[in-house]
């Protein structure tokens, strides 16, 4: 598995990081692509959702 990180879901913890990396290991890398496409599609839904609520609505930054 490539070592280069970047952040698409922020993790609160270190563990839980740590736990999240010694499960991507377990994956092949088809598996690992999968993953990473769900989450970019995530990603990509979420800002779209926010885009689309009307201004007074958003969460304030």
């Amino acid at each position: 598995m490539n070592k280069e990180a970047r952040t698409l879901l922020p993790s609160d913890s270190k563990p839980k990081a740590d736990e999240m990396l010694a499960f991507l290991d377990t994956l092949d890398q088809n598996g690992q692509r999968s993953l990473l496409d769900f989450f970019q599609g995530a990603k990509f839904m979420q800002n779209l959702m926010l885009a689309a609520q009307p201004p007074d609505t958003r969460p304030s930054a």
